[in-house]
């Protein structure tokens, strides 16, 4: 029997209106592909060719301290730009070998495919962000807009095809303080729920119900919920 004390339950998509907010990148790559600027810059140096597939790469940190990491996006890359470049080669093998050796089995399987990510979020068109956890002594989450070519990571949720009212409404004092009083905690952080928070907001009166959100991805990027 459902406990009847419990008034909001995890909904897998949104019941409100509201466009599909979900999580961003997660490489499984050990860091392999993970550079910070003194990193990206030695690399450079030495793989010059790398630079087309070397994009920004933004998680919670990045997005609310303005530190700055970037990410090997080797998911349209053809095999004879690869040949070109022996260093991104030995980062794909790498990769590959962490894979093999995780007691995951979707992580060996992985493997298969070093030039992907676990989950693949690219979008092509700018999109809304907020990060997972954010601390309790603000007053507000951090929300704002990011555009290609940053890649969010899975530190970040990201709504694409966004609007001003979107903005608006997750900025607001209301879905603040929803999210204060359903959402789960990081030590004493907020720690934002998509199915929880997000999902079952009630929409306030003339919110325009029915509008689908979709991320613009790359050829070879997927999106995860």
């Amino acid at each position: 029997m459902a406990d009847p004390h419990v008034v909001v339950r995890e909904e897998a998509r949104p019941i409100n209106g509201f466009g599909r907010l979900i999580t961003g990148s997660k490489p499984i790559d050990n860091g392999h592909y993970i550079f910070n600027a003194e990193q990206r810059c030695l690399f450079l140096n030495v793989e010059p060719e790398a630079r087309e597939f070397l994009r920004p790469f933004v998680g919670a940190r990045e997005f609310l301290q303005g530190s700055k990491r970037w990410i090997l996006a080797l998911h349209q890359a053809a095999p004879e730009a690869l040949a070109r470049m022996p260093c991104v080669k030995e980062r794909m093998a790498a990769v590959r070998a962490y894979r093999q050796t995780s007691t995951s089995k979707p992580t060996n399987k992985l493997a298969e495919t070093p030039t992907l990510w676990h989950v693949n979020v690219i979008p092509t068109d700018p999109f809304l962000v907020l990060p997972e956890v954010s601390s309790e002594r603000r007053e507000y989450i951090p929300v704002g807009w990011l555009q290609p070519p940053a890649v969010p990571s899975n530190k970040l949720r990201l709504l694409s095809n966004a609007t001003l009212a979107d903005f608006a409404l997750l900025t607001s004092a209301m879905h603040m303080a929803w999210m204060r009083t359903v959402t789960g905690r990081l030590e004493s952080r907020y720690m934002y729920s998509v199915g929880v928070v997000y999902n079952t907001f009630p929409t306030p009166p003339g919110y325009p119900v029915g509008r689908v959100g979709s991320v613009g991805l790359g050829a070879a990027g997927t999106g995860s919920a």
